[in-house]
């Protein structure tokens, strides 16, 4: 079945396919790579099948540019084959202006050939060269979905660059899509976008940028993530982890006896997902370790142990400040994973500790699965997060009114079982996968439509 937009058919091809060109930096393991790949899926899916007759019908050729490897290509490549995927050469993170410059021609020379309705970018870098490249190309139609701001985490003259980079960048665009409220907050703020005032007047056509909130999602299924092997072998992993990593820390001569007495009382698993990155803020997620390490209350609190999941470039020095630290009995490093909601599942609580977020997809993951969340205040988290009925959201980031909060968290199951299931139910409500389309899609034909307008 061929996908629907809504209303009349303006400027949408009524022959052929719709060419969306999905462009996005980098292929890792991400957020905003999750997102991409949830598009592209659902853009490309040909078996959804609620059709309203008076629906103008619109089938979507997609291709996806990035760079030339990671986890984005292979989930794309295995999921949905009938996408093109051209990875680029020169497409990078980092500023480089001659690299930077072949990336920009190398990107119209794609456009060029590809004849994309849309140019679809995602995360800085993409942003600002595909925009360039879409302008430079002619596209009809060029959009930039927000996966934060390029000027978060930035101050001085780095940062007024960024921001008048943007304003510049938006002069070109169609439609901005920022992921959170509060970054629609912080682009009118910075006059990058339209006044609240005006963004209304944009409902009706009237303005050339429109700016819209499309808050991620993800599918609603079941919880699986499809690449876990047999699940009820692994169930127990995050556990015998806990329980061999506490042997080693107590010296336990008796580590059969060790793993009974665990059995008995399970040990609590705290777990955070996202790359060992600044912006994650690893170092606070430590100190939150150290501070239940130390305070050693009771036998009850003596039995937690945290997990994060993700690599990144501070993986190798947070192994070494776990050990300077003598934390190896507390906390446990698993790498990249891609069984990731088979994890979750293990945990009881879910922890961010980030200093930089537009709207984490590893929340998303863990309310899919029922997981009480325990986050600092950052981006998007309270759009998602609702504190005191899905979890608690902790303004400060001082490690001991995290350990505090969590403390109240691990020492209440009747808490914990209330605050999973609410957060499962607000995900299933807000956050789905096809929620996220629909509004896409509306946008898409919005954009075509009011070409020329």
């Amino acid at each position: 079945m061929d996908h629907v937009v809504k209303g009349s058919s303006g400027n949408l091809p009524q022959e052929g396919k719709l060419r969306v060109l999905q462009l996005i930096t980098l292929s890792e393991t991400g957020g905003a790579q999750k997102v991409v790949y949830e598009l592209i899926r659902g853009l490309t899916d040909r078996r959804r099948k609620n059709v309203p007759a008076d629906d103008v019908m619109v089938e979507y050729e997609v291709l996806l540019a990035c760079k030339d490897s990671g986890a984005l290509i292979e989930w794309v490549r295995e999921s949905c084959p009938e996408v093109s995927i051209v990875p680029l050469r020169y497409m990078r993170r980092e500023i480089h202006p001659l690299i930077d410059l072949r990336a920009f021609w190398e990107l119209r020379q794609l456009i060029r050939c590809f004849r994309p309705h849309i140019v679809h970018c995602h995360s800085s870098k993409a942003g600002i060269l595909g925009r360039l490249a879409a302008f430079f190309t002619h596209v009809p139609v060029t959009i930039f979905t927000v996966h934060g701001w390029s000027f978060y985490g930035m101050s001085g003259l780095s940062q007024r660059f960024f921001v008048v980079l943007e304003k510049w960048m938006a002069q070109i665009t169609n439609a901005i899509v920022c992921v959170s409220k509060r970054d629609v907050e912080e682009g009118i703020s910075r006059t990058i976008l339209p006044s609240r005032h005006e963004l209304q007047i944009s409902e009706s056509g009237a303005s050339s940028l429109r700016a819209k909130v499309i808050h991620n999602g993800l599918p609603l299924g079941n919880g699986e993530d499809g690449k876990t092997g047999n699940l009820a072998k692994q169930q127990n992993e995050l556990v015998r982890e806990a329980i061999a990593k506490h042997a080693v820390a107590t010296a336990s001569p008796d580590l059969k006896q060790l793993s009974t007495d665990f059995e008995k009382e399970r040990p609590f698993i705290v777990i955070t997902v996202g790359r060992l990155a600044k912006a994650k803020d690893p170092w606070l997620f430590l100190d939150l370790v150290e501070k239940c390490a130390n305070e050693n209350p009771d036998d009850l609190l003596n039995r937690v142990h945290f997990f994060w999941v993700g690599d990144g470039p501070l993986y190798e020095e947070m192994k070494s400040e776990i050990c300077k630290r003598n934390l190896d009995g507390w906390v446990t490093l698993l790498g990249e994973r891609q069984d990731i909601l088979s994890l979750l599942k293990q945990a009881d609580v879910f922890l961010l500790t980030s200093c930089m977020e537009a709207f984490p997809i590893a929340i998303l993951e863990a309310m899919k699965v029922g997981l009480p969340i325990l986050s600092v205040e950052v981006g998007g988290v309270r759009e998602q997060v609702e504190s005191g009925v899905t979890g608690q959201i902790v303004p400060s980031r001082e490690p001991d009114v995290l350990w505090k909060e969590l403390k109240m968290l691990l020492c209440d199951a009747e808490k914990r079982q209330r605050y999973g299931v609410a957060s499962q139910t607000r995900f299933q409500r807000y956050f789905s996968v096809d929620k996220m389309l629909q509004e896409y899609e509306e946008l898409y034909r919005e954009s075509l439509t009011n070409i020329g307008s």
